[in-house]
């Protein structure tokens, strides 16, 4: 008895999910390439289509629209569409009618019928003055195969529009007020008597004044359409469908880009909905109409022009700010330039940081780190009084868009390069750093996502440009989570996930990917004494380490620092502030742990208060967020900090582990000092005496002990063992 009980658990099931689908999603879409009109109209500006159909009873054809003639009661009436003409064996049949008087009707399929009509064998979606209900007709005896579905007042309806869905034994049909598409209701039964046949109608004797305006049928057997040009805004790519544009994969939300002209043509309710206002490339205007499947249908209904419809639209289509900005270069300043008036993409970014390095060649240097899957350039601003040496000083990192959509979390990053340089010999602060540090900012560390975000699809959300597929075509669903791809921690769950198409996947081995690479082999020359990396929304600081029973330090000196940063933070344009958050979601794989377990890095992820929000907001949050780096910049120059280098007794650099005694090491961490000039940076949460023990293969260990109070300068030297 176990496999009939199985098999009828997942008919049930798939009859559910239908019945799900017709009720979330509301009025379906359908393919123009694959429904065929068998008769009438699907839309107003359509010619009608007369259908080639076999017939009993009188009906009489008036531009689209079936009448049922002048005699009443005179039994059952068929129209049955040819044999040959469309058979339905999966698929879909839509039809329209009109109640009249007294309706008393049924949309026919999947029907067998000889030249005797009335012998008919088949299926009929049925309605009477209460509702509906699907039959079964066998040699001309029809019979109900499953519950009625009520529907008050089906009378008062202008119109009913029927879909019924055919797959296998399923059969699903669902009933829409013709005139506002609202769903009234929905039937479902397995069924495996007919598997296809012909299409049409029947009228009941009891039928008065009815009328039948549409035909149409998908049949699954039928070829799969060819991509067809979008006609859009700009340049959107298909994902994964090759469909007409008026089709979508991505869920029952449209942006409907209509003729800025047709904008009054439009249902009342509908216009309110018109979200954009843009030039497309032929320089004609054009409206876009935020709706849903149903407001979908009444556009076309209305006899708008609909030059495409999608959900899968980019940010620009709704950011004039950032297409203005986009097409033309940085706007200059006296001291710099403006970077409030748009959103950026890679390119912008490129210029912006371009542009500062050629007013302030004095005191910064562009650096290419690497490119993406794409070929986009990882760009890097290295901040200091000699930029282009690579001087004995302690290095601070700050970053942002590890993830594609957090368009605010590129702002930080460039805020605080555009402070720094242009406080440079103005602010006695800023001009300390500058003289004292080695300052790099990447202020966009996924070029691929982000432009797809902004050019491509609102879809993209976290990941890169990787074609997890291989089939030569990046989608918005494919991609790595960068802040998920390195060293320490990766692969653990929770905090990250091994399936390709989760947000947080974490990719084949850890920095798989170019971006996280290029950044990681930046640590390993920097040895950073501290970092930032911007993200959105949180209102947090998070401190390291994130990944699941993992032992920080004790004492924890970058959570000691975080204090201090949240302490000095201003309140953000949400009413909060910003928060030190020691113990946050669980992480794995996060640059932050990285940085902290190979180097000591006091390594925070800043998430600000807002994801991409207006322009006024974003020139708040962004000022609202300075004290926080600033205070960090401060915090590592001053001290409490021990530097210094680690040598032979004739000079050359050892690359030796660095441990500070006092602090006590619990997740197999090794601290070294950088190979190209021994230098080691030890934040220290506060003032006292410590004790360094330095070793490395092929010497013999050194113990030094030094008093703490600010930055403190300590050398050793390694003798061989």
């Amino acid at each position: 008895m176990r496999a009939p009980r199985l098999v009828a658990a997942v008919i049930a099931a798939l009859c559910w999910l239908w019945v799900g689908i017709a009720t979330a999603s509301g009025f379906p879409d359908f393919d123009p390439d694959r429904e065929r009109v068998l008769h009438g109209r699907a839309l107003p500006k359509q010619s009608p289509v007369a259908g080639d159909a076999d017939l009993i009873g009188p009906w009489a054809e008036h531009d689209g629209q079936l009448d049922l003639g002048s005699e009443e009661g005179t039994g059952n009436r068929f129209w049955l569409v040819k044999k040959g003409t469309r058979d339905v064996a999966d698929g879909l049949v839509r039809a329209r009618l009109s109640p009249g008087k007294r309706i008393d009707a049924s949309v026919i399929f999947r029907a067998q019928a000889g030249t005797d009509l009335r012998e008919l064998s088949g299926y009929e979606l049925a309605f009477d003055v209460d509702g509906a209900r699907l039959m079964r007709w066998d040699n001309g005896t029809v019979l109900p195969v499953g519950p009625a579905l009520e529907i008050p007042r089906v009378q008062r309806a202008a119109s009913l529009e029927v879909i019924i869905y055919l797959v296998g034994p399923q059969i699903i049909a669902t009933v829409y007020d013709g005139d506002s598409l609202d769903r009234l209701g929905s039937l479902a039964v397995h069924e495996t008597t007919y598997a296809d046949g012909r299409v049409g109608f029947r009228a009941g004797k009891k039928a008065e004044a009815m009328r039948f305006g549409l035909l149409s049928a998908m049949d699954t057997r039928a070829p799969a359409p060819k991509a067809k040009g979008s006609g859009r805004y700009g340049s959107i790519k298909r994902y994964g469908l090759d469909a007409d544009p008026g089709t979508t994969p991505f869920g029952n939300t449209r942006f409907v880009f209509i003729p800025n002209a047709a904008v009054r043509d439009l249902p009342g309710d509908l216009r309110r909905n018109v979200k954009s206002r843009l030039t497309a490339d032929d320089g004609t205007r054009q409206a876009v109409v935020f709706t849903d499947t149903v407001g979908f249908e009444r556009i076309k209904r209305a006899g708008v022009e609909v030059l495409a419809a999608d959900s899968n639209v980019p940010w620009k289509t709704f950011d004039p700010d950032y297409r203005a900005q986009a097409a033309k270069g940085p706007v200059s300043t006296r001291r710099g330039f403006r970077l409030d008036l748009s959103y950026k993409n890679v390119d912008m970014v490129g210029a912006i940081l371009r542009g500062y390095q050629e007013k302030y060649a004095d005191i910064s240097t562009l650096v290419e780190l690497g490119r993406t899957h794409q070929g986009r350039p990882l760009w890097a601003l290295k901040i200091s009084d000699n930029p282009t040496t690579a001087e004995s000083e302690p290095s601070v990192l700050l970053n942002g868009s590890h993830h594609a959509s957090e368009l605010l979390s590129v702002e930080y990053p460039l805020d605080a390069a555009a402070q720094i340089l242009e406080g440079y010999g103005r602010d006695r602060e800023v001009t300390r750093w500058v003289n004292g540090m080695e300052i790099w900012v990447v202020p966009m560390v996924n070029p691929d996502g982000n432009w797809m975000f902004l050019e491509e699809s609102r879809f993209a959300s976290r990941k890169n440009g990787r074609d997890t597929n291989l089939d030569g075509f990046h989608d918005p669903f494919e991609g790595i989570d960068l802040n998920r791809n390195y060293g320490f921690g990766w692969g653990k769950t929770p905090g990250s996930n091994g399936v390709t198409g989760s947000k947080y996947y974490r990719g084949p081995h850890p920095f798989s990917e170019p971006e996280s690479w290029a950044m990681a082999s930046l640590g390993d020359q920097q040895h950073f004494a501290a970092s930032i990396s911007f993200h959105t929304v949180g209102n947090a600081i998070f401190v390291p380490y994130t990944v699941g029973d993992t032992q920080t330090p004790d004492p924890n000196v970058p959570l000691v620092i975080a204090k201090q940063m949240e302490e000095s933070g201003l309140e953000q344009p949400n009413g909060r502030f910003i928060k030190v958050r020691a113990n946050g979601y669980p992480v794995s794989g996060s640059d932050q742990d990285w940085l902290m377990h190979s180097f000591g890095t006091a390594a925070y992820i800043v998430e600000g208060s807002h994801h991409n929000p207006s322009l006024e907001v974003r020139a708040r949050a962004v000022e609202a967020t300075r004290p926080l780096w600033r205070t960090l910049l401060g915090r590592v120059l001053t001290g409490p900090r021990i530097s210094g280098h680690v040598r032979t007794a004739d000079g050359a650099p050892v690359e030796a582990t660095v441990h500070v005694k006092e602090i006590q090491l619990q997740a197999g961490e090794r601290w070294t000092a950088r190979a190209r000039d021994g230098r080691f940076d030890r934040l220290v949460s506060r003032p006292g005496r410590y004790t360094l023990e330095a070793s490395a293969p092929g010497f013999a260990p050194a113990t030094v002990e030094v008093k703490v109070r600010g930055a403190t300068a300590i050398d050793i030297t390694l003798e061989p063992a």
